[in-house]
């Protein structure tokens, strides 16, 4: 069986690499491409690419935090390429539900929408001894990343304990300047990094801060849980603040319509902020917090274990989405 994953622009990115493996491990031949217009020759084109025209085999687009957002209207009117997503694709998942409340908003109601989160990364990442007090910020999409709000956050903490690190995988250029003008001491600027090396830098990290503007179920979250870091968040989604005790439960639901998903959801899943991760709305709020855990390692360590306790009790590995996409389109390997 043949599966098309079209990518945004790369063909190595993030979104291609975990669905490939979504795929691979469900039995599948996977072809990864970067080109929209061709919707054909495949048993099945996945992607998380909106408003695709479907051709001759089945679409199944998947709304990630990224992708949705660049095209969510501020107004409750749907936006040509989201109406097009639904038009053109035999179902779209959703990977949490803010997306979904946000596209109810915008007046869409189908049943082929479908509730199906990132999968866990099939990884383990054990800790890795420095002299430093690490504090990493991954990278990702600057566009919507906003890094500036982690080189206040640093300016803040320098004033305060100079000897706390910052390591920002940004690539040579940040904002498109260079770095030399930023005249930081505690900030280490690494080149963008194979994943194999972005998982070294999680492992050597004391703190993780995989700050977003726009996603709410990043991959640089699940990835900081498995290797048990304390994790400082802005936007997160209700998929990972889901508290341990309900995890289990939680992903028995994948799969099905996203609505019904909605009408399970619990009050008494409430947040699990303060319990496997913290939360900082603003430069100074997320300075506060790196001081703090500075101080106190039974606290990054309470934080760490819990991370990974939260994601052991996930059990939605990448074969899992995969299976499960093919069953929902009625493919067999």
């Amino acid at each position: 069986m043949i599966v098309k994953i079209i990518e945004w622009y790369q063909r190595l990115g993030p979104f291609s690499r975990w669905a490939a493996d979504c795929f691979a491990d469900a039995g599948c031949r996977v072809v990864i491409s970067t080109d929209w217009k061709d919707t054909s020759g495949a048993d099945l084109v996945y992607t998380p690419v909106p408003g695709l025209k479907r051709g001759d085999s089945p679409l199944f687009t998947q709304f990630e935090g990224f992708g949705s957002v660049l095209i969510m209207p501020e107004s409750s009117k749907l936006s040509p390429r989201v109406k097009a997503t639904f038009d053109n694709s035999d179902k779209v998942g959703v990977i949490d539900p803010n997306i979904y409340l946000e596209l109810i908003r915008c007046g869409v109601i189908t049943q082929n929408m479908l509730m199906l989160p990132n999968p866990i990364p099939d990884i383990t990442i054990p800790p890795k001894e420095t002299p430093e007090f690490r504090v990493f910020y991954p990278s990702g999409c600057w566009g919507i990343k906003k890094p500036e709000r982690i080189i206040e956050a640093a300016r803040l903490v320098e004033k305060e304990e100079p000897k706390i690190k910052f390591v920002m995988a940004v690539g040579s250029k940040v904002w498109h300047m260079p770095l030399d003008w930023l005249e930081l001491d505690n900030v280490e600027f690494l080149p963008n990094l194979p994943h194999d090396k972005m998982l070294e830098e999680y492992a050597k990290a004391d703190i993780v801060i995989p700050f977003s503007a726009a996603e709410i179920l990043p991959w640089t979250v699940f990835e900081s849980f498995v290797a048990s870091k304390p994790t400082i968040v802005d936007v997160i989604g209700k998929v990972q603040s889901v508290h341990r005790k309900h995890v289990e439960e939680m992903v028995s639901w994948f799969g099905i319509p996203a609505r019904i998903f909605h009408e399970h959801w619990k009050d008494e899943y409430g947040s699990g902020e303060g319990d496997h991760y913290l939360h900082a709305d603003s430069s100074e709020d997320l300075a506060l917090l790196i001081l703090e855990l500075y101080h106190d390692e039974k606290r990054r360590l309470e934080l760490g274990n819990n991370a990974l306790e939260w994601v052991s009790a996930y059990k939605w590995k990448p074969k899992d989405k995969g299976k499960k996409i093919l069953e929902l389109m009625g493919l067999k390997t």
